[in-house]
């Protein structure tokens, strides 16, 4: 196989095509009473109601590392001229984090921005702004690491992002949504445009959940069913959850699920699969089927960009994603892309607890409390934004 050419038509027009209307499922198991407010003094953590436990973020904390893009104007679009500069095609540390332990990280397949969390659950946000997903009150252009002040009076404990809107989820399961929100994907009750700050959801139901899995560890899928993404073996949209039938069977759930622009990643005790397409052009994979080069491998996080995948298995970064790439791929200046996985040199030995890619970037939290972790840390360069 050969890395791809894509079409002369923007990456942004194209996914516009193929996504339809971008959504964002919130992100984190939680509850919320539907009459509480988030200020400091509500809802006390003493309680016993289990509606009203405070939420926490992931256990596991470390250090920012960043590939890719940080022209957020230009990627995916072809009347801005690239600045070699402004591609990092090896991962580096962001000199804003420095010092700064971090706790989640969130992005997108369609996106162009993306959000961190420290450990003190504080929010900050880089990238494109044209739609105030950023947060921060504006939509202007903002090359560096911002603080989301707005949000500033709440913990936060975990995001998700769209293609140019963001979700945020407190301590106390409250919802707030900025950035686009001209088709109500904010979720806010109304289509004002642009929200600029965040403002808060507000829902009846008690329970907000990620990635659609029962009980019995069975991933459910619904949505644009084109290139066969929703793994029901044809190219069928779905309205409403629908099973995914090669997982119903004995040792055959899944424990995490991961989608891109065109594709679906599972992690299951059998392996991992995905389904899709994760190039331009080609057959894509009607229902899921495994991916051998990663069988064997202790697969801890996946990342998914617009058509490249970065994993995080055992202590190695496994990447692979067919050409054009902005960097997200972190394969170097003479590996900008390739068509079969390949381990990231750069990061061997690290041990990466979460990887988030947006469409032309990944951002990755490593672990930083060994000795060994904390010298291959200190061999990476520094991005100063």
């Amino acid at each position: 196989m050969t890395p791809e050419k894509r079409p002369a038509e923007d990456e942004e027009e194209q996914e516009a095509k193929k996504l339809k209307e971008d959504s964002t499922a919130a992100v984190s198991e939680a509850a919320q009473d539907d009459t509480s407010q988030d200020s400091v003094g509500s809802d006390s953590t003493s309680s016993t109601d289990p509606e009203k436990k405070r939420l926490s973020l992931p256990e596991h904390r470390g250090t920012v590392v960043y590939t890719g893009c940080t022209q957020w104007e230009y990627i995916g679009r072809r009347n801005l001229k690239g600045i070699p500069a402004m591609l990092h095609h090896v991962p580096r540390r962001l000199a804003a984090f420095r010092g700064i332990r971090v706790a989640y990280v969130a992005s997108h397949c369609s996106a162009a921005h993306t959000i961190v969390i420290s450990e003190e659950g504080k929010v900050f946000s880089l990238g494109r702004n044209e739609k105030g997903q950023l947060g921060i009150g504006d939509t202007e252009v903002r090359a560096g690491v911002n603080p989301m002040d707005t949000m500033s009076e709440f913990t936060v404990v975990a995001a998700a992002v769209g293609r140019n809107h963001t979700l945020l989820l407190t301590d106390r399961g409250s919802v707030f949504a900025c950035g686009d929100n001209k088709s109500g994907q904010c979720g806010v009750g109304n289509t004002t445009a642009v929200l600029h700050t965040p403002s808060r959801i507000s829902f009846k139901e008690g329970k907000v959940v990620k990635v659609a899995v029962d009980a019995k560890k069975r991933p459910y899928s619904w949505g644009f069913g084109g290139y066969g993404r929703l793994g029901h073996a044809e190219p069928k949209d779905e309205y409403i959850p629908r099973l995914i039938k090669y997982f119903d069977g004995h040792n055959r759930g899944v424990e995490k699920v991961f989608c891109g622009s065109t594709f679906t990643i599972a992690c299951s005790a059998l392996g991992v699969f995905l389904w899709g397409q994760t190039k331009r052009t080609g057959e894509a994979n009607m229902y899921p089927k495994p991916l051998q080069d990663l069988f064997g491998w202790d697969v801890r996080a996946v990342g998914c960009s617009t058509t490249s995948i970065v994993v995080a298995a055992d202590d190695s970064v496994i990447a692979w994603g067919p050409s054009p790439t902005y960097g997200e791929l972190g394969l170097g200046e003479n590996v900008k892309s390739s068509t079969q996985p390949k381990e990231v040199k750069t990061l061997e030995g690290a041990h990466v607890e979460q990887i988030t890619c947006g469409m032309g970037h990944t951002v990755m939290l490593v672990r930083d409390e060994t000795e060994q972790d904390k010298e291959i840390l200190g061999r990476l360069k520094e991005i100063t934004l």
